[in-house]
């Protein structure tokens, strides 16, 4: 079984309800010299500045430019080496239980396709890879107002090359049915597990349960 990662609409809710009241809609004070360094893992990346004044915070996963995620959601993904990368936030402008939650933001390393182009709505693009190269690579339909939800076809015999990786094509990070267990018998929040084909075919939002 395949998931995708999502931020749940409740968490989603609660980020950017505290975010509006600030200046840049962000709770990221240096969001835009995070953004110019995020590709970077050297010691010119910049860390986020995380600033939380409300004490009642408590999600333990949200995006904002970056994946942010807490101490208790990366003891329960339990990742081997070489998956993903964990940088420090800085969360001394947080309330002190914020503070405790102890907020890394996560980059993730492996990118696979389990895609079944053929079947899944897409099309080929033409586009500029990280080293100024052309390149011809496949990207999934958009969904689009008033039209069916883009098929989503996983390939046969698929196997991810992690509990966690990047989907090649487009902008979702997949999971096993492994990791999605393990976060969710922790009670982890912000974050769903979503079945992208189901939820194509069913036109509603099919997530694993809790």
């Amino acid at each position: 079984m395949l998931w995708t990662i999502q931020q749940s609409l409740d968490g989603l809710e609660r980020y950017f309800k505290l975010a509006e009241r600030e200046a840049n809609f962000s709770l990221i004070r240096n969001k835009d010299e995070v953004r110019e360094t995020r590709t970077s893992s050297g010691p010119d990346r910049v860390t986020p500045v995380l600033q939380i004044r409300d004490s009642s915070f408590s999600l333990d996963f949200f995006e904002d430019g970056d994946i942010f995620v807490s101490r208790r959601l990366v003891d329960a993904m339990a990742l081997p080496d070489g998956v993903v990368s964990f940088h420090p936030v800085d969360t001394a402008r947080c309330a002190s239980p914020v503070q405790a939650r102890g907020y890394v933001t996560m980059t993730i390393h492996m990118e696979s396709d389990p895609l079944d182009t053929k079947h899944s709505d897409g099309r080929m693009v033409e586009m500029t890879d990280a080293d100024g190269f052309s390149v011809t690579r496949w990207e999934k339909q958009s969904p689009q107002p008033n039209s069916p939800a883009p098929r989503v076809v996983w390939r046969n015999g698929y196997a991810p090359p992690a509990d966690i990786f990047r989907i090649s094509g487009t902008g979702w990070t997949g999971a096993t049915d492994d990791l999605a267990t393990r976060v969710i018998a922790a009670r982890a929040t912000g974050l769903n597990f979503v079945d992208v084909a189901a939820s194509a075919v069913t036109g509603e939002l099919v997530v694993k349960g809790r």
